[in-house]
């Protein structure tokens, strides 16, 4: 699934870019959703964003940044790494993106259905059978090593 339009590694496209300009789930360069090191408005690994940064300030899905949801480690409401939150925390009872406990959405690892770490989801999970934004595992779209429609990393896209 090497084409400019979807799923490409290196390269200008508009989804799914690994490294380049990118609409969506590129992963390092200016993409609008789900980038790896570059300005991306969600799920950006390292880089302004708004939604799923990894180091920088963003809305949701940050790794260690400033952001409202799915943060690793930082300042947020919802999805952090540690610590007790309503949505997304890494270790503490949560409603969505926790990572080590049952959670609705993006868990790291646990029972949830987006954004789970290493567990059956529907969405977001690192690895395991999910709908989207799985790390390693089946899943529709934006998973890192799996079988997937959108946002693969290295995997059948």
């Amino acid at each position: 699934m090497r084409i400019p339009y979807t799923g490409i590694v290196r390269g200008s496209s508009y989804i799914n870019s690994y490294k380049g300009s990118s609409y969506r789930d590129s992963y390092r360069g200016s993409s609008y959703r789900d980038s790896y090191r570059g300005s991306s408005y969600r799920d950006s690994y390292r880089g302004s964003s708004y939604r799923g940064t990894y180091r920088d300030s963003s809305y949701r899905d940050s790794y260690r940044g400033l952001l409202y949801r799915d943060s690793y480690r930082g300042s947020s409401c919802r999805e952090r790494y540690r610590g007790s939150s309503y949505r997304g925390s890494y270790r503490g009872s949560s409603y969505r993106n926790s990572c080590r406990g049952f959670s609705y959405r993006d868990s790291y690892r646990g029972s949830s259905y987006r954004g789970a770490y290493r567990d059956s989801l529907y969405r977001g999970s690192y690895r395991g059978s999910s709908y989207r934004d799985s790390y390693r595992g089946s899943s529709y779209r934006e998973s890192y090593r799996g079988s997937l429609y959108r946002g693969s990393y290295r995997g059948s896209s």
